[in-house]
């Protein structure tokens, strides 16, 4: 059977030391298919470098395209979270049950094999093939290659040529220079194009951004999210803010809104949210809330997605940019001292022409007049809704309730 080779990595970005390495192993195996798997969030790194899967598995596929040998693979990136080899070669061995399957790794990983999770069983599943990453660490690897024997792990040295290239010094000379030879053909170019590692801020291409979140939500959603899009356009042409950023937080608004809640509690945990969110009781009398008190987003579940969104965009797709992060993250709760690009895309929101519920004209004529008003009467809405049917407030919805309607605030948050 044709061996499968499994090279699993960050490449941020793929560069030509990743493809000689290939070029090698392909040399050790004619017959067999390397398999470039670009991580979803490695566990052993915490860089805030890294950008977004869909950019660096596009990457992948450019430096891939002139090599038969060479198939890359989104399993990582689909599962999400963070990425651990076990799971993906169990599943490799699902997928082929006759096929030998063989693990690239480098010096460092190779050195640190028995730190990683559950490494008795990898080794049961691939035999390890291990490339030289510095130019003198040919006795470690050997002495590691004996001591592992012992356990039963079989593994390979590859007799490759040492390129010691540095993904870290390629991404300062990206930004410093915004060109760099150590790129396969074609990775350049896709890089100046979308604006990484340089600090340019990209084009938004936002046919692209429908695409992802259309396969992320229901056809219901969708259109709602294309109406939200529309809205938030013509609020921001009319009242002065960006039209570009305001009609991409509308295409993003509701990313997660159909996703799993414990995938999306887990975006909200890797992303350092709170997994509480701060909420209060509302005042049925006044519809203004009075006291304050913390209770789980499983009380609040309707305001998960809004985190996790903000989350999700963050950290799979690299968008860092806090303006439409906080645009996305507030959408649903609103907080005190919103931008205009905040209110704009709540009030989007609101007010898209799929929207029917009580008051919904009412709601797009203040809007459309002044995002105050929109705002003022929106809250008053919603408050006063929650507070008739004994419901609870988020903390932030109570702060940007007291803000609209001029109430003063007070020292503990609330009103």
């Amino acid at each position: 059977m044709e061996p499968l080779i499994l090279y699993g990595g960050t490449f941020n970005p793929i560069h030509l030391g990743h493809m000689g390495i290939c070029a090698k192993v392909h040399e050790k195996f004619p017959t067999g298919t390397i398999l470039l798997m670009p991580t979803a969030r490695p566990p052993h790194k915490t860089d805030r470098e890294v950008i977004s899967g869909e950019h660096r598995l596009a990457m992948c596929r450019i430096a891939a395209r002139p090599f038969p040998y060479l198939q890359v693979d989104r399993y990582e990136l689909d599962q999400g979270g963070k990425s651990y080899t076990i799971d993906t070669l169990l599943h490799l061995r699902e997928l082929f049950p006759q096929r030998p399957i063989y693990l690239l790794i480098g010096t460092d990983m190779f050195l640190t094999f028995r730190q990683w999770r559950r490494w008795q069983e990898i080794g049961k599943l691939a035999v390890l093939v291990v490339a030289s990453r510095q130019r003198d660490d040919r006795g470690d690897l050997l002495e590691t290659q004996r001591d592992l024997a012992g356990d039963g792990i079989r593994s390979l040295l590859l007799d490759n040529e040492v390129q010691e290239i540095s993904s870290t010094q390629i991404r300062r000379t990206l930004a410093r220079e915004r060109t760099c030879s150590q790129l396969p053909d074609g990775v350049l170019e896709y890089i100046l194009e979308h604006g990484l590692y340089t600090g340019d801020s990209p084009a938004w291409d936002r046919e692209a951004l429908r695409r992802i979140v259309r396969d992320m939500v229901d056809p219901q959603r969708y259109r709602h999210t294309l109406g939200v899009e529309r809205q938030a356009e013509r609020l921001a042409l009319k009242f002065g803010e960006n039209p570009e950023k305001a009609a991409v937080c509308g295409i993003l608004h509701d990313i997660c809104k159909n996703m799993p809640p414990e995938r999306m509690l887990q975006l909200i945990t890797d992303d350092g949210i709170m997994t509480e969110n701060r909420s209060v009781a509302a005042d049925e009398k006044e519809c203004a809330p009075k006291t304050g008190s913390d209770i789980p987003f499983s009380r609040q579940p309707q305001l998960l997605h809004s985190y996790a969104g903000a989350a999700y965009l963050r950290l799979e797709m690299g968008i860092s940019d806090p303006d439409i992060l906080n645009a996305v993250r507030y959408h649903t709760t609103g907080r005190g001292g919103m931008s205009k690009l905040e209110k704009i895309v709540y009030l989007a929101d609101l007010t898209s022409e799929d929207r029917d519920y009580p008051d919904v004209d009412q709601v797009r004529k203040l809007t459309w007049s002044s995002l105050e008003e929109g705002m003022k009467y929106s809250l008053q809405y919603i408050v006063g809704r929650l507070a008739r049917e004994g419901g609870f407030l988020c903390r932030d919805t109570v702060e940007a309730y007291n803000e609209a309607c001029g109430y003063p605030r007070a020292s503990n948050g609330g009103a």
